[in-house]
């Protein structure tokens, strides 16, 4: 399975992601009248090669450190069971093409069967996953980094609407799990005469089910921080001089969610300045600014 440990460099691991699909392209071009199944997964290697490009350029401008920190790291462990997933496949690829100098041999061709179209297909999938998630967290970036500069009602029903889809694809990934689990079960349960097909397929699988989980952990804590962003406040640079008063935040208002998240920096106040800094309740406020 994936190496899951930190890498270097934030979400640099995008870049190596990338490599082992473009290896695992040349050598899918190595050969000659692919099967259908192998040309549809160039097709799906070449939109997650362009989605992960993304990737990178929203990272060198620094739009991610806007992602909790959690986020970018579960991001980071999906890339890493793309990445290893991939050269997995490119490796039994490589074995079942190595008897043709044309690639696929023919008997290999007629016996392209379930189980490589089952690794196929699981593989394809990953990338799909790869490919969303990569896409919420470059496009929850760019609209917190709006939302930084202004808060409007469009602004909160952006939010909004970015928390709703990504409820829905919470429950898209548990249905795929769930399917995932019922592979993983049939494959132990029948007996394959093709002891390496059939180990291919459970790696496949496993990376997948290993990919999903992960999907859900990356996209609950999005959820949580679209919630918090949609009802909170960023609050930076707040200063006070001689007798002035002042009120930083919200105050006095009716909050039907549960908690307001709010997140205030560089608060500073001078000899005799009083401010409210955040919510407050059950304070007579003209008591406190009261001479």
């Amino acid at each position: 399975m994936a190496t899951l440990g930190i890498v270097t460099g934030g979400i640099g691991i995008a870049s190596a992601t990338t490599h082992s699909i473009h290896k695992l392209i040349q050598t899918i071009d190595a050969i000659k009248s692919a099967p259908t199944e192998i040309t549809n997964l160039k097709n799906e290697l070449l939109a997650t090669e362009q989605v992960l490009s993304g990737l990178e350029d929203a990272n060198q401008s620094s739009q991610l450190e806007l992602l909790p920190f959690n986020s970018r790291q579960t991001l980071q462990r999906t890339n890493i069971l793309c990445k290893d997933a991939c050269d997995k496949f490119k490796d039994k690829l490589e074995s079942w093409t190595k008897r043709s100098d044309d690639g696929v041999s023919m008997r290999d061709r007629f016996g392209f069967g379930i189980l490589r179209q089952k690794s196929v297909k699981s593989l394809c999938e990953k990338l799909e996953r790869c490919k969303s998630n990569v896409n919420m967290a470059v496009g929850f970036a760019t609209i917190t980094t709006l939302a930084l500069r202004s808060t409007t009602n469009a602004m909160q029903n952006d939010f909004q609407a970015r928390e709703n889809e990504i409820s829905q694809q919470i429950v898209e990934i548990e249905q795929q799990n769930a399917v995932v689990q019922m592979d993983l079960d049939d494959s132990t349960e029948v007996s394959l005469p093709n002891d390496q097909e059939h180990t291919l397929l459970v790696d496949q699988l496993n990376y997948q089910r290993a990919t999903l989980e992960a999907s859900q952990e990356f996209m609950k804590d999005l959820l949580t921080q679209a919630s918090q962003v949609r009802r909170g406040q960023r609050i930076t640079d707040v200063e006070m001089s001689g007798k002035g008063k002042a009120l930083v935040g919200r105050v006095g208002f009716e909050n039907d969610e549960g908690d307001l998240y709010q997140e205030i920096h560089n608060v500073k106040a001078t000899t005799g300045g009083k401010g409210i800094v955040g919510v407050v309740k059950g304070l007579d406020i003209n008591a406190f600014f009261k001479d």
